[in-house]
Order: structure tokens, then sequence, then C-alpha cells
């Protein structure tokens, strides 16, 4: 038995899947929005300090030096990039969060990611996490 597709049968599955590909933007616009992870990873991220107080003042030190980063949510988004779209680094538990900070602070220094901070060289993932310390959330 053979099917034929009707002209009807043609435009109905044409102005349905128009239709379809319409909404798609909407519905991906509100997931994002109820996807912005941001706080949650802050709370993982601040977790990892040995000591807080050292990591504080190190943080104030590179927020004195670049002060446009002086936020939070900017410092997050800067040390992990997908972090308001949910990816590896809020699915990472604190192990595996450590490892994936340790990718990235290998790839600054490769890639001549460095300041001098207080008498140290430091990647700017690490400088970003200590001044994650020093910001008010």
């Amino acid at each position: 038995m053979k099917h034929r597709t009707t002209r009807r049968r043609l435009l109905q599955m044409i102005s349905s899947l128009c239709a379809a590909l319409s909404c798609r933007p909407v519905a991906a616009a509100l997931v994002f929005q109820e996807r912005d992870n941001t706080p949650a990873l802050l709370t993982k991220l601040s977790g990892i300090y040995e000591n807080t107080g050292s990591a504080a003042a190190l943080g104030k030190a590179y927020l004195e030096m670049y002060p446009e980063e002086a936020n939070a949510q900017r410092l997050v988004a800067l040390i992990c990039p997908d972090a308001r779209m949910g990816g590896r680094f809020f699915r990472a538990d604190t192990a595996e969060l450590r490892k994936l900070l340790g990718y990235l602070v290998r790839m600054d220094f490769a890639g001549g990611k460095t300041i001098k901070l207080g008498g140290w060289v430091l990647s700017r993932t690490e400088a970003r996490l200590y001044g994650l310390a020093a910001t008010k959330w």
C-alpha cells in the first residue's frame, strides 16, 4: 500500500513544523532563566579554600588591581564559563571541582595568563578564586 501525501497534508505538516520551530526559542529562553546556577556554584566555589583568611587577603589585592571584576557573579562567570548553563562545574562534587579548576590553572600557566600578586605568581583563575573570597555576596 502506497501512501500519497496530499497537498493538504503537506501544508499541515509544514505549518506544524513552523509552529514548533517558532516556539523553541521562547522555551529555550525560559529554561535559560530557570537554570541560572550562579548562586549555587558561588557557594560551591567558596567552599574550596583551605584558609579563607589568606584567600580573602590575596583576593582583596587582586580586586584592587582589577576593580572591574569586583563582583561575585562576574567572577563566577570568568572562572567557570558554563556556570549559567548548569554545566560540568555545577554538577561536579568538590573533588571534581578541584580537578576542573586545576586544569584551568594549568591552562592559564601554559597560556601565560598569570599575574604577580603579593610576591606570588598566580594564574588568573587562582587570583579570581581568591577575589571571590574577598567579595561580599
